[in-house]
């Protein structure tokens, strides 16, 4: 008989302590500078009827028991800490006839003095581009931790950094720090400006023969030209955008075109460019002397005299006989090319130093702010690529791709993607591909609410003929109730 009335009183206390409510803490933060507000919000689990009382307490790690604690009634309650240190904050309520008490919630107050401020120094802040500037931190109360934001989309990380400006421009700086006493951000607008200086250059259709010579000249300078000042190397000179200059006299001259802009002033000088001679006279020209590697060129000659023979010197080790060679430059570098021409009417060399120059086409590099993490998963990436791209073409491995330099994009479903980028200039392009570079993880899902401790478990047995009864009944806070059914399970076995 005793055995099925044990089994029923249990089963009553299990209902009992399954309806027990209890109370958890949030807040708006967790950490401040003092004096800091916070909002504390309770809420209830486990209750049958809504809570009739709220009542708070604040208190002070290190205080002393005879310190009076901060009190609070209601839900929410908003307190001012005007005391640095760690507050542990209870919150106890009252309901379905009982007082239950949150387990401690802590929060965090700095003094003033922690905070760090914000600051740094720039090793420079204009010039021409391609400006490199190098950033010091210079914040106060020891910072740990620093992310840099230099305008133009890319970021940095690191006490010291460099970081170089392609383009021209106006750029805000954005420093964010943090110390044990938290993260603090500032920016500095229109802190970095990029210039573009006037680069002086210029083309013309021959470079030799008897006088009158007429030679056309044409301006290629780049950078928002304002004006210019041609020196034909006779004494005479043109301030007009494309002149056309003609030599009376024999002798050899040479040229300079010098440009300005708001940025500032260029000079191109080609010397002994232009020979005025009445005997036969070697020159040629190549329909390109710049470009990216591999480079064909063609060049033609202009000799006077109706040469027969030429032999031509390309610079880069390789040569050729015919009067109008087409050559390939493989590599990157300045070449001087050599003609020499002989016919009836006489021969000679002309020599051209630092002609032709290749250059080497970009090399592709990039990196990411971050590579792994849940979904949805942002991520700032950064363009490290060298050799002046002016194209770029991102494909993040998840059917999106972008056109920006320093593009941002966020990965809203699970796995592991590649990334690539192509980037291209007027000297070639290049290709750089990074298999499983970024990999996202399903989110993680919202923690359960956490009910406390569990107590020392409340142990009876009763051992009869019939059977054997064992239970474990966690409790944070059993109160009065369950010690009277442990008194009746008592009472029941000693029959």
């Amino acid at each position: 008989m005793r055995a099925p009335l044990l089994i029923l009183l249990t089963l009553a206390l299990i209902c009992t302590v399954a309806s027990a409510a209890f109370p958890t803490i949030t807040s708006d933060t967790t950490t401040g500078v003092v004096p800091t507000i916070i909002t504390f919000t309770g809420s209830v689990v486990g209750n049958e009827e809504n809570p009739t009382d709220w009542s708070w307490k604040f208190v002070r790690s290190g205080d002393p028991s005879s310190r009076q604690p901060v009190v609070a009634s209601g839900n929410p309650v908003t307190v001012t800490f005007d005391r640095a240190g760690t507050w542990h904050a209870t919150l106890q309520v009252s309901v379905d006839g009982r007082h239950p008490v949150s387990t401690p919630y802590n929060v965090m107050i700095h003094e003033k003095e922690a905070v760090p401020g914000p600051g740094f120094i720039a090793s420079t802040r204009t010039g021409p581009a391609p400006l490199t500037v190098t950033f010091t931190d210079r914040s106060t109360n020891t910072p740990t931790n620093w992310h840099w934001g230099f305008g133009d989309g890319a970021t940095g990380s690191g006490q010291v950094v460099t970081h170089t400006y392609t383009e021209p421009g106006t750029y805000t700086i954005s420093q964010r720090i943090r110390n044990h006493a938290g993260s603090f951000s500032k920016t500095w607008q229109n802190y970095i400006t990029v210039t573009t200086p006037p680069i002086a250059g210029f083309t013309l259709n021959r470079t030799g023969g008897e006088p009158p010579f007429a030679v056309a000249f044409r301006d290629t300078s780049t950078g928002g030209i304002i004006s210019r000042e041609w020196d034909f190397g006779d004494g005479t000179g043109s301030d007009q955008v494309n002149p056309v200059h003609t030599y009376t006299r024999q002798g050899v001259y040479t040229v300079s075109l010098t440009v300005v802009n708001s940025n500032g002033t260029a000079t191109l000088s080609r010397n002994n460019l232009i020979v005025v001679n009445r005997q036969a006279i070697t020159d040629f020209v190549a329909n390109v002397t710049t470009g990216g590697a591999p480079l064909s060129v063609q060049f033609i000659d202009l000799t006077t005299g109706s040469p027969n023979q030429w032999v031509w010197d390309f610079g880069d080790g390789k040569k050729s006989v015919v009067q109008q060679p087409v050559h390939t430059y493989q590599y990157p570098g300045t070449y001087a090319v050599s003609l020499a021409s002989s016919g009836r009417q006489g021969g000679g060399t002309l020599r051209r130093t630092g002609y032709i120059t290749v250059v080497a086409p970009p090399k592709a590099a990039f990196d990411a702010d971050i590579t792994f993490g849940s979904a949805p998963l942002p991520v700032q990436f950064s363009d490290r690529s060298i050799g002046g791209a002016t194209e770029w073409n991102w494909d993040f491995g998840d059917g999106t791709t972008s056109t920006r330099r320093h593009p941002s994009h966020t990965y809203t479903g699970e796995g592991v993607y590649p990334v690539s980028m192509t980037i291209r200039n007027e000297f070639g392009t290049d290709t750089i591909s990074r298999m499983g570079y970024i990999t996202v993880m399903q989110p993680t899902p919202a923690p359960a609410v956490m009910m406390g401790e569990a107590a020392e478990p409340i142990v009876q047995e009763n051992q009869t003929d019939a059977a054997n009864f064992s239970l474990e009944i966690p409790l944070k806070h059993p109160g009065s109730a369950i010690a009277e059914f442990i008194r009746l399970i008592q009472d029941v076995l000693r029959r």
